[in-house]
Parts: structure tokens; sequence; C-alpha cells
């Protein structure tokens, strides 16, 4: 990262009352809810495509089941643990 515009950033972020680590999550934020970002043009295909591939991601969620044993007592309560005193 470039160090002196990563400098311009803080300074203009901290007279926001914002932090890197806020400002980035709020960039990460509007990226995952699919709005276009100002500075990209987008296109329909371009959102199709992106639509596309969420979909087959979200298909494949599931794949294994029944490739997946868990012991009858998976969910039952653990023992405490033992102390290990000599």
């Amino acid at each position: 990262m470039d160090n002196t515009l990563k400098m311009q950033a803080q300074d203009i972020l901290e007279s926001l009352g914002l932090d890197m680590t806020t400002a980035f999550d709020m960039f990460l934020k509007h990226i995952v809810s699919k709005q276009p970002l100002h500075f990209i043009e987008t296109s329909a295909k371009d959102e199709d495509e992106r639509e596309r591939a969420f979909q087959a991601r979200l298909a494949t969620r599931g794949s294994m089941k029944g490739e997946i044993w868990m012991a009858e007592d998976f969910n039952d309560p653990m023992n405490p643990p033992k102390e290990n005193t000599p």
C-alpha cells in the first residue's frame, strides 16, 4: 500500500471521526450489499454473472450431506474435565 496515500486517507478519515478499520469495514459492507461502487461502472451483465456465481456457491452448500458420520452422543453434554493431579 502506498504509505503517502494511506496517511492522506487516515487524515481525512480522522476528520470524519473514523479510523481505517471502520472505514474498511464500511467499504466491504458496501461491496457485499451488491451496491455498485460509484467510481466503477458496472453493467447488468456483470451483476448477472455475480448473481449466477453466488447461486452456484449456494447450490454446493450441504453437498456433503450423508457423507459425514457423527457419533450418536455427539450432542450430549460433555463430562467435566478431570484435574491433572499427580
